[in-house]
């Protein structure tokens, strides 16, 4: 079973999949609102817990949400292109994945940029010298740092190694990071990016 957050205000319901998600709501808008928690049937709840520094949490018209496990590239690629699961899915030639199915491999972020070019996006990839480590690196890799600095302005998916759920990729909508599991906004200070993939409109 998933457990959410339910809010009310007497007129409209919020729902939050995170606890934090609903307190860095409460915090911005409703210092004295309480949310219920409820346990609800879903597949979602087969998604691990993600943990990471975060900053606040993006509105559900900001980021599309990821379906299962291993679909984090598709949901960040969606929203960073300010698309749909199911478009991306078509662009890169894959099915939507069951949200059941855990086992299966997630994509490689770097595999979608021949795709991503014939749907009209221009896919500049970026490898951190620290993904580079141990692989002959050449000057032309930027550390993560410098990465993060390059990136802002542009859309983007970003790519790093989650202690909790392994190779994981949260959208970059030019300034901030999203992590499409449960639309938490991901501070980076902590985070050592390996890949990005910078998005333009061809």
């Amino acid at each position: 079973m998933q457990t959410v957050w339910l809010y009310t205000n007497g007129k409209s319901f919020k729902v939050f999949v995170t606890e934090e998600a609903a307190q860095a709501w409460f915090d911005k808008n409703d210092p004295k609102g309480v949310a219920y928690e409820y346990e609800v049937e879903s597949t979602a709840g087969l998604i691990p817990p993600i943990s990471r520094k975060t900053k606040g949490v993006a509105s559900v018209y900001e980021f599309v949400s990821q379906r299962a496990a291993k679909d984090c590239v598709i949901a960040s690629l969606a929203t960073a292109i300010r698309s749909s699961c199911e478009d991306v899915a078509a662009t890169l030639q894959v099915a939507l994945r069951d949200e059941r199915a855990q086992d299966i491999k997630g994509l490689n972020p770097l595999e979608t940029l021949g795709a991503l070019f014939r749907a009209g996006w221009s896919a500049c990839p970026l490898i951190s010298l620290e993904a580079a480590n141990g692989m002959i690196a050449t000057p032309s890799h930027l550390t993560s740092d410098e990465i993060k600095d390059v990136i802002k302005g542009h859309r983007a998916i970003i790519g790093y190694h989650d202690a909790d759920v392994g190779q994981h990729s949260l959208a970059w909508d030019g300034e901030r990071a999203i992590d499409c599991t449960d639309g938490m906004i991901v501070d980076l200070s902590d985070v050592t990016i390996l890949t990005a993939i910078v998005l333009t409109r061809c």
